[in-house]
């Protein structure tokens, strides 16, 4: 009897290990000290991508005209200016996201930061967008057709609806928007101990490890130099960024990569909130959902191995 009373007493001692060894960590755990920082990226990898990356340029950052936010309303005007009705104004330079996880690693994000983040889990060709300027830097086609929902190719846009339908142009802007989801970790301004794991509990204690986000490639064709117009040269290549000659902006050779983007506008609400926003004309709106405050410009890939 007493034997087996020993005996009962220590299997109820040992279910809880037994039972918790049996479930999935849902935590996130700091990686060891060394190689891999995440799945087919090793951190030597990761230093030669930064330093190809720091010097490549910014994105020209144009908002959009009448863009419409989830909890904001509106947040720019018919000419793309921003609104002002009592939040932070989202081209004021001062607009910080803060990123953080459960393991307490944080940092601040500003506009033109440039941060890598690990693996795309998925992406998705959203549409084409594009705006026509005068020499004035007056928006000539803000009330008529400036989104397609199919890739158009830049020079078709500058061809055969600028040329044709704006003569007096001397800027077009061609955007490609991608919606993506991304999981992993994100590094900062090429900062190894700069890093925050996408990981953390939302207000009702649900742990989220997928992280919509915004991104875009983008080019841009100027008539002459006008630095105020961000037109550094005449033709195409003005402040081109991402893969604007992909047929989807880029979305299928960023997924399941690593990917290095510039921060742009704070369009969105904070970190970890998801909202979405919206711009265009029926049928061919644009919609896309991020739980960054800021919208992200496509600046290179890290191609993973296998």
């Amino acid at each position: 009897m007493r034997d087996l009373l020993l005996v009962s007493l220590l299997i109820v001692l040992l279910l809880p290990i037994l039972h918790g060894a049996a479930q999935p960590d849902n935590t996130t755990r700091e990686l060891p000290e060394g190689k891999e920082v995440d799945e087919g990226i090793d951190i030597t990898e990761l230093m030669r991508f930064w330093e190809e990356m720091k010097n490549v340029p910014g994105p020209s950052l144009t908002p959009e005209p009448n863009v419409y936010v989830t909890g904001r309303g509106y947040v720019t005007d018919g000419q793309g200016r921003f609104i002002n009705r009592g939040i932070n104004v989202t081209d004021l330079p001062m607009d910080p996201d803060r990123y953080y996880d459960i393991n307490g690693n944080s940092f601040y994000v500003y506009k033109n930061d440039k941060l890598t983040f690990t693996n795309v889990a998925y992406s998705q060709f959203k549409g084409t967008y594009f705006s026509i300027f005068d020499r004035n830097n007056k928006c000539m086609n803000c009330n008529d057709k400036q989104t397609y929902s199919d890739y158009k190719y830049y020079k078709w846009i500058r061809e055969q609806i600028a040329e044709k339908n704006y003569p007096g142009y001397f800027k077009v802007h061609v955007k490609y928007f991608v919606q993506a989801i991304l999981t992993g970790s994100v590094y900062k301004n090429g900062n190894p101990n700069n890093k925050v794991n996408l990981t953390v509990r939302d207000n009702t204690g649900s742990l989220i490890t997928a992280f919509e986000a915004e991104l875009w490639s983008e080019e841009n064709y100027c008539k002459g130099r006008n630095e105020n117009m961000k037109c550094y040269r005449e033709g195409w290549n003005n402040t081109r960024c991402g893969y604007p000659d992909d047929t989807d902006g880029g979305a299928s050779r960023i997924r399941r990569n690593a990917i290095s983007v510039s921060t742009g506008y704070g369009y969105y609400l904070y970190y970890p909130i998801l909202a979405s926003r919206s711009f265009g004309r029926q049928p061919d709106v644009i919609t896309l959902r991020s739980r960054f405050h800021h919208q992200f410009a496509l600046q290179g890939v890290l191609y993973k191995k296998g």
